[in-house]
């Protein structure tokens, strides 16, 4: 049975993840706190495996979506967007990227439950991620990316958005900050 709530909450933990990262790359170095990250998506996708295929018991279980009961969970896909954004962006732009993903889906799910409420979930996806680009990136590039979140989150869609949101919205932070669109803005 899917609990939306629950789901939300591991959402967030999965926060846990971008902390060990930072915490192996300030002990150690960028690749090895890069093989961490892709050791946990290993088991990951090992979780998976008995899950589709083996049809084991696993836990969890009970918060699977109903479109996720014969496909990949989205953490597999958030835990690997986390991957590709810290290893291409600047550090900055992928914190910043990653938060979008998961405090902007939140803040949009804590908004309104229907789905009429397409604009008022937008805006709250857009607000939490702006204050986060303004704080973590600066205002014009944080604009950039909340405007890119925001958009590429709402638009209906059969790609993954917890892997699309950071990477898109991460690529787009990638541009302002090298100069090429925010000569547009000034």
């Amino acid at each position: 049975m899917y609990n939306n709530s629950l789901r939300k909450i591991i959402h967030l933990s999965s926060l846990f993840f971008l902390l060990v990262y930072l915490i192996v790359l300030t002990s150690f170095n960028k690749q090895i706190a890069l093989l961490f990250l892709a050791a946990c998506l290993i088991a990951f996708l090992i979780y998976e495996y008995l899950r589709l295929e083996i049809r084991l018991w696993v836990p969890f279980r009970s918060i699977v979506r109903d479109k996720e009961k014969n496909r990949m969970t989205s953490g597999v896909y958030l835990l690997a967007s986390f991957i590709i954004c810290l290893a291409v962006f600047e550090l900055n732009i992928a914190i910043a990227a990653i938060f979008m993903a998961i405090f902007g889906d939140t803040a949009a799910s804590l908004v309104d439950k229907k789905k009429k409420a397409l604009f008022n979930r937008g805006l709250a996806n857009f607000v939490v991620s702006l204050l986060i680009g303004y704080f973590l990136t600066g205002i014009y590039t944080g604009a950039i990316m909340a405007l890119t979140a925001s958009i590429v989150e709402a638009i209906p869609k059969k790609v993954e958005d917890n892997l699309a949101v950071p990477i898109i919205a991460g690529f787009a932070g990638e541009l302002m900050k090298a100069g090429g669109l925010i000569k547009w803005f000034l």
